[in-house]
């Protein structure tokens, strides 16, 4: 019987992000997003979120995340609470996640600096930093700015080294943070990268999304 799947989505997405997986699957929404936008974001809320799905279960999963979604996952796979199957890392290939913090810090403070509420420059930071896609903004406040930075202090590639499971990076050729995804396999005691050709870290890009399907399938057998 193929392993349970818990999917963790990135900043700004909800669980709808995911394809269609079989057999039993559980997407994790973070708070300040989709059924759960009228809570506010926070680290150790999403962390609890990851935590109360895998303990659930009453076999191993594989726990996939993407984006922030990943870092998030790779966070609560290190402290070991729950067995795991395997980890899949999508669109996971920076240490820093500084950028980020940045590129909403630069969004909030506009809203308040222009007439437009900072949409153009949001809409810069998002493109440039986030993806630039049609996903929902998440509302940068001075409680998210400090959660913005409780992510930025996490140490991935520290807790890659405290997994025991298979973790496997799928990453698109294009994805613009991608720099240590070599020192992040290397930090895994079983550890390997997926690179996607051509292919952004977007879960709507097809070819990604066969890649994960794939990587998956070896994963839940």
């Amino acid at each position: 019987m193929p392993a349970p799947v818990v999917f963790v989505h990135d900043l700004r997405g909800s669980g709808d992000d995911w394809p269609a997986a079989a057999g039993e699957a559980i997407r994790v929404e973070l708070p300040g997003h989709g059924a759960r936008a009228s809570s506010p974001f926070s680290v150790e809320a999403s962390l609890d979120g990851i935590r109360v799905a895998l303990l659930g279960l009453a076999r191993p999963a594989v726990l996939v995340g993407n984006g922030v979604g990943a870092h998030l996952a790779i966070a609560a796979a290190a402290e070991g609470s729950a067995a795991l199957a395997g980890l899949v890392a999508v669109g996971c290939g920076t240490e820093t996640l500084g950028w980020l913090a940045d590129s909403y810090r630069i969004a909030s403070t506009a809203s308040v600096l222009h007439g437009d509420r900072g949409s153009t420059v949001a809409a810069w930071a998002s493109a440039t930093f986030a993806g630039g896609d049609d996903r929902a903004p998440v509302a940068a406040d001075a409680g998210f700015d400090a959660e913005l930075g409780r992510l930025a202090a996490l140490d991935t590639r520290a807790a890659l080294r405290l997994i025991a499971a298979p973790v496997r990076l799928v990453n698109g050729s294009r994805d613009r943070f991608r720099l240590q995804e070599g020192a992040f396999v290397r930090a895994c005691r079983d550890g390997a990268l997926s690179r996607v050709p051509g292919s952004t870290e977007r879960m709507r890009n097809p070819a990604l999304a066969a890649r994960l399907t794939t990587v998956l399938a070896e994963l839940e057998a």
